[in-house]
């Protein structure tokens, strides 16, 4: 993937980061390699990160974003 790409997605997250932050259940967003069946692939994706997939409310988080691939992740963040 070309570092312009790449730039291009870090830019599409951050405009739909706010957003995507007021979903109840979401926890955090971020830019990453996408993981298909466990395994990681060198596409990159949206990564939301929600405490338990199963409170996000179905149709909520949209499987693409202007082209670029949503990717689920539960975790939850600390601040210490």
């Amino acid at each position: 993937m070309s570092n312009n790409a790449s730039e291009q997605i870090k830019r599409i997250k951050e405009e739909a980061e706010n957003d995507l932050l007021k979903i109840p259940g979401v926890t955090g967003v971020g830019v990453g390699h996408q993981t298909i069946n466990g395994m990681k692939t060198d596409k990159l994706a949206i990564r939301i990160y929600v405490s338990s997939k199963a409170n996000i409310k179905k149709g909520s988080i949209p499987e693409m974003i202007k082209g670029v691939p949503t990717e689920l992740i539960e975790r939850d963040f600390e601040i210490q």
